[in-house]
Order: C-alpha cells, then structure tokens, then sequence
C-alpha cells in the first residue's frame, strides 16, 4: 500500500496526494494524482494552473462507484 507523501504548499486544501500515473516526453510531463481534500473546495485547480510550465489542470470528481 503506498503512503501519502508531503504535500507542496501549494495545495494546503489537501490532506495528502498519491502519484497514479507520470508519463515523460519529448512535449513534456503528464501527471495523475489522487487528491483528498479537506473540504469541497475547488480552488486549488487555479493555482496548479498558475504554475509556470502547466499548461493545463483538470478536476474530475471520484465517489467510490464505476458504472459497468
């Protein structure tokens, strides 16, 4: 089982993150995160955004279910 890690400063809204996925190349980096958040807000994805070098951030919400 992995375990959470520390997080940046940037994301204090966090309780802590998992590494799901990195892919490396030539355009650049691709990173999957899982987040828990303390609370329901969003804003965090703002200010991953605002890093320099993001070119882009994506929230997708997760409630335990997959449909089949």
């Amino acid at each position: 089982m992995e375990s959470p890690i520390p997080l940046p400063p940037i994301c204090e809204e966090c309780e802590y993150y998992i590494v799901k996925s990195k892919t490396i190349s030539k355009a650049g980096i691709e990173l999957t995160a899982e987040l828990r958040t303390k609370n329901v807000s969003t804003g965090f994805v703002n200010q991953i955004s605002g890093i320099a070098g993001v070119e882009n951030a994506t929230l997708v919400s997760y409630n335990g279910e997959y449909m089949s």
